[in-house]
């Protein structure tokens, strides 16, 4: 969870969404919404990416949307 904050704090117009009970992603932009519960699950399987790429990857997508 601490990631879909860090995300609905710097990223403008990110918001919590609540898609089935208790399934949380956070909508970054209308067509952009991260799984921050699987990127949490994947983080303790691997290593990588990390927070910081993952974070940096979904800026790129974000500033390449129309």
């Amino acid at each position: 969870m601490f990631y879909g904050d860090v995300l609905t704090h710097t990223v403008p117009g990110a918001h919590w969404q609540v898609i089935q009970e208790d399934y949380p992603l956070v909508r970054v932009t209308s067509k952009t919404a991260v799984d921050v519960v699987r990127v949490a699950i994947r983080r303790l399987e691997a290593p990588d990416p990390t927070l910081v790429q993952n974070y940096f990857h979904l800026m790129e997508l974000v500033c390449h949307e129309p």
